[in-house]
C-alpha cells in the first residue's frame, strides 16, 4: 500500500492518525457544551462512555509518549498497557451500542447479544494485549519499547468486529428496505420517512462499513504476509485511529433516535430518548 504513495504523504497520514485524538477531546468537550454527557447502564449511553474512555486512553497513550525518554521500559509499556485496557473496554461498548442499534431497527428487544457483545470484544481484546505485550514485562532486560504485533489474536479480535460490522449492515438494508415497501402500502408520508431512512440507514451503515474496510483491510495484511514466527509487522500506514474516531464521532452524531415504538397508526418509529445528540422524532403526518 505505502509504495503507491510517496514517503512524505506517508508520514503526514501516519502523523494525522495519531492525532486523532484531539477529534476525541474535542468531541469531549462539545459533550459536555451541549449538556450531554451523563451516563447509566443502559446501552444507549454506551456511546457517550465510549467517548470517555477514548479520551482517557489517548491521554495515557500521548503521556507514555512524552515521558518514553526518562522513564522505564517497563514503566512506559505499563502506561501503554493502561491506555489499552481502557480501548478494549470502548471498543466493546462502542460495537454493544451497534448492536443494541441495529436491534432497534428491527424492533427486536433482546438484550443479551448487546452484552454479550461487549463481554466477547473485551475479552478478545485483552487477550491481544495479553499476547503482545506478557512477554517483555518480566524485567527491563526483556523489555522493549514497541512490541511487534501479536498475529492470530488480533485476527481473532478483529474477525468478530468484521462479523459485527457485516451482519448490522446486512440487517439495516434489508429492514429499511422492507419498512419502506411497507410504509409506502400504509400511505405514510413518504417524504418523512424518507428524510429518516437516509439519516438514520445512512448514519450506522457508513460507520459499520468504514470500520469494516479498517478490519477486512487489516486482517487481509497479516493473513496475506510472510510469517516471521508468531509476529508479524502492521500495517504499512497507519489509518486505524483515522477511521476508527471518524466513525464513532458519527455514532455519537446519530445516537440520539433508536428506540422503536409505535405512534399512533405508525409502528416503528423512533424517538429521541436514546441518550445521545441528534435531531429525530418520526411522527404521523
Amino acid at each position: 500500500m505505502s509504495g503507491l504513495l510517496s514517503p512524505s504523504a506517508v508520514n503526514s497520514i501516519d502523523e494525522l492518525d495519531y492525532s486523532m485524538g484531539m477529534v476525541t477531546f474535542a468531541t469531549l468537550l462539545f459533550m459536555l457544551h451541549t449538556d450531554s454527557y451523563d451516563i447509566d447502564w443502559h446501552p444507549r449511553t454506551w456511546v457517550r462512555s465510549m467517548i470517555y474512555l477514548d479520551a482517557l486512553a489517548f491521554f495515557l497513550t500521548y503521556l507514555s509518549d512524552l515521558i518514553q525518554d526518562s522513564c522505564t521500559c517497563t514503566f512506559f509499556l505499563a502506561i501503554k498497557i493502561a491506555g489499552e485496557v481502557f480501548w478494549s473496554f470502548k471498543d466493546g461498548l462502542k460495537y454493544g451500542f451497534i448492536i443494541y442499534r441495529g436491534f432497534a431497527i428491527m424492533g427486536n428487544k433482546r438484550q443479551w447479544p448487546i452484552y454479550a457483545t461487549l463481554v466477547v470484544s473485551v475479552g478478545l481484546y485483552s487477550y491481544y494485549i495479553f499476547d503482545k505485550y506478557s512477554e517483555y514485562m518480566g524485567s527491563e532486560l526483556d523489555c522493549i519499547p514497541i512490541p511487534p504485533e501479536p498475529y492470530m489474536s488480533l485476527i481473532y479480535l478483529y474477525s468478530f468486529w468484521s462479523l459485527i460490522e457485516i451482519g448490522i449492515s446486512g440487517v439495516i438494508v434489508v429492514k429499511m428496505s422492507l419498512s419502506l415497501a411497507r410504509v409506502k402500502r400504509m400511505n405514510f408520508a413518504i417524504e418523512t420517512y424518507s428524510r429518516y431512512k437516509k439519516r438514520e440507514e445512512n448514519r450506522l451503515l457508513v460507520a459499520c462499513v468504514g470500520m469494516l474496510g479498517v478490519t477486512i483491510l487489516t486482517i487481509a495484511h497479516y493473513v496475506s504476509q510472510t510469517v516471521n514466527g508468531n509476529k508479524r509487522q502492521p500495517l504499512p500506514i497507519q489509518i486505524n485511529r483515522l477511521v476508527f474516531v471518524t466513525m464513532q464521532l458519527l455514532l455519537l452524531l446519530g445516537s440520539a433516535s433508536g428506540s422503536w415504538r409505535t405512534d399512533g397508526n405508525v409502528e416503528n418509529a423512533f424517538d429521541d430518548r436514546d441518550g445521545g445528540i441528534g435531531d429525530n422524532v418520526i411522527s404521523k403526518r
